[in-house]
């Protein structure tokens, strides 16, 4: 198994490789994976910002194994005009990115198997703020364990 920065970076190349040819044809131009600072604008969109947080961590006799959850929010683009287009992008994106996690549910061996992707409530396909700008885009969490064989000191 890997560790988080794997994973990361899997998720990275996974998400730079999603094309969509409906309703325009486009791209994730970036991921990044970890935020850009929120003094500069983002002008490579569409682009992903990938954040990942420890929710938990058992230790148990030979076994140690961490609950990880990764944020994932996609930027289509400003939140200005043409909404509904942007949102439109936006549910194609989701659509190539569930695929793209069911071919890949192993995330290159990173992980035993992704646990759980959902995306935030009220509503996934939704509108986002970075840098104080707004931005149509998803918001979404991936969730999976990484376990190890770990002999505990007494």
């Amino acid at each position: 198994m890997g560790n988080i920065r794997a994973v990361h970076d899997y998720l990275v190349t996974l998400l730079e490789g999603i094309t969509i040819t409906e309703p325009v044809a486009t791209s994730i131009n970036r991921a990044y994976k970890y935020s850009p600072a929120s003094n500069r604008g983002i002008t490579d969109l569409p682009c992903a910002l990938l954040g990942f947080q420890l929710e938990e961590v058992d230790f148990q006799p030979g076994l140690l194994t961490k609950h990880w959850a990764i944020g994932i929010q996609v930027l289509v683009g400003r939140a200005d005009a043409d909404l509904d287009m942007k949102a439109d992008i936006a549910s194609e994106f989701l659509e190539k990115i569930i695929q793209a996690l069911s071919d890949h549910l192993k995330l290159g061996g990173t992980v035993k198997a992704v646990q759980e992707f959902r995306g935030a409530s009220p509503a996934t396909v939704t509108l986002l703020e970075f840098a104080g700008v707004g931005y149509v885009g998803l918001d979404l969490s991936l969730k999976f364990t990484i376990s190890e064989a770990k002999e505990h000191a007494a």
